[in-house]
């Protein structure tokens, strides 16, 4: 199985965070939020990730040294990141992970998406009630059938984490999707909209989160949480899915 991260924004709603690197470099417990990323997807034994760079690409590149693909979206001040999807998309050979950059999760989560026995499915929180940024999802019978920020109340059964297993079958399917979505002029929309579009050939299956603590990082609000309630809950937790991993040096 593959990885493609998706980084190649600034965290323009960080203010002065991000003057020099990019939100996913940011610190949560000592680590930077991606470089907490790639611990967990090596944990789990996926070692062929690409990420996609874009704002102060060369610091980006820096921080995580050797061993990934880089991805340049050297449009990434006017595109979003559906775009960078396609263009780490066609790095891709096999079935993969794609995961937004500015997310902090427990590392069970992605286990039970990886091991999960459903080809293509996503991870969610399910709740109720969800202000006007939050990506909303509906479910039926257990499956996507919407995702949507503009869901209206009582239309939504949760929140989409940013975090999506998809199988070889819909990797080549999506190089159709994607492709006829940047030739209608959709560089500006959220990778959502590539999950939204597959739904009319391909069925995604949706695990909750049953608890486990993660968060998504868009205000400087939203980092003060991860770094006072969020870290605490996952360094609390030895993550019993994640098997020993051989000794070898992490990012910060």
């Amino acid at each position: 199985m593959e990885a493609l991260i998706l980084a190649a924004g600034r965290g323009n709603r960080m203010l002065r965070l991000t003057e020099t690197e990019p939100k996913c470099m940011l610190e949560v417990g000592g680590k930077s939020l991606i470089g907490r990323q790639v611990d967990v997807l090596r944990d789990l034994g996926i070692r062929d990730i690409s990420v996609v760079g874009g704002y102060a690409r060369d610091a980006l590149q820096a921080h995580l040294g050797d061993g990934f693909r880089m991805v340049h979206n050297e449009d990434y001040a006017t595109t979003n990141s559906l775009y960078s999807f396609w263009l780490g998309l066609r790095e891709l050979r096999g079935e993969f992970i794609v995961l937004n950059a500015d997310v902090l999760f427990h590392p069970n989560l992605l286990g039970r998406l990886i091991r999960c026995p459903y080809a293509d499915a996503l991870l969610a929180e399910f709740a109720d009630s969800l202000g006007d940024e939050e990506m909303k999802i509906k479910v039926e019978d257990g499956y996507l059938v919407d995702i949507d920020r503009a869901l209206p109340d009582g239309e939504y059964d949760g929140e989409n984490l940013g975090i999506v297993k998809f199988s070889d079958e819909s990797r080549q399917v999506l190089s159709d999707v994607v492709g006829r979505l940047v030739a209608e002029g959709n560089q500006r929309a959220d990778f959502p909209l590539v999950t939204k579009t597959l739904l009319a050939r391909r069925r995604i299956r949706v695990l909750g989160t049953e608890g486990l603590p993660w968060i998504e990082v868009d205000f400087p609000e939203d980092l003060e949480r991860a770094r006072r309630e969020i870290m605490p809950k996952l360094s609390a937790v030895v993550p019993s899915e994640a098997p020993t991993r051989e000794e070898r040096p992490s990012i910060r």
